[in-house]
């Protein structure tokens, strides 16, 4: 679309005050046809037209580093100078004819910054990218935002008050099913003792740790002698 649309740019020098002056410098995106405001361009135009200012932004920006830097070399009586070379504002009624000894010594040579060229690929890629990003910018504000909330909310006490809480649920919960767990075994032993059904008190017997230590070792005897007899 690069015969679609035209690049503007305006140099505006205004006169302020004594010895002193303004530069403004104004960029512009000139379609052709009727496509002369925003919302009667499409969104292609759009973004052509958004990164064609950013671009003249920053040669504006380099125009200005540039314009600066002769300005500074003219000196401490650089309105003097100035009036030498260009004549008194509103008052010359010629060209002034500027000679190469008047003008302030070139400074070192600068890289400008060059202007790429660019498909809408790239435009729509680019596009697309900054709105993700920007969306997770978004995102990651409103976490940040959400979390000073609940900090400002949340006090020591208060985490004190939910853990006590919490521990006086857990605890009551799992009281409540031991206590039902022996309840229904307790129930259960009465009714088998009802129809006749309970352990032999003969029969049973307490195991000791001393019983057990007593017949580990007893084996182990057995078998050393087993051994030294073979």
């Amino acid at each position: 679309m690069s015969q679609n649309f035209l690049l503007l740019s305006k140099f505006v020098i205004t006169h302020s005050a004594k010895s002193k002056c303004k530069l403004a410098i104004f960029n512009k995106v000139v379609w052709n046809g009727d496509a002369s405001i925003d919302q009667r361009l499409s969104l292609s135009q759009r973004l052509i037209q958004k990164q064609a200012l950013r671009d003249y932004q920053d040669d504006a920006v380099d125009l200005a580093a540039v314009i600066t830097d002769q300005v500074s070399k003219l000196g401490a009586h650089s309105t003097n100078k100035a009036a030498q070379i260009f004549g008194s504002v509103g008052q010359s009624t010629q060209t002034s004819q500027v000679s190469a000894s008047n003008l302030p010594t070139t400074s070192i040579s600068r890289t400008r910054r060059k202007v790429k060229i660019r498909t809408l690929t790239n435009l729509y890629t680019d596009e697309v990218l900054a709105q993700a990003f920007r969306l997770l910018t978004m995102l990651i504000d409103l976490f940040i935002a959400i979390a000073k909330s609940l900090a400002g909310v949340v006090t020591a006490h208060k985490i004190l008050v939910l853990i006590l809480a919490f521990s006086a649920t857990y605890n009551t919960w799992y009281g409540y099913r031991d206590g039902l767990a022996w309840y229904n075994e307790r129930n259960a032993g009465k009714y088998m003792t009802r129809l006749g059904v309970k352990p032999d008190s003969t029969v049973t017997r307490a195991v000791y740790l001393s019983d057990i230590e007593e017949f580990v070792a007893h084996n182990l005897m057995n078998k050393i002698e087993q051994n030294s007899k073979i």
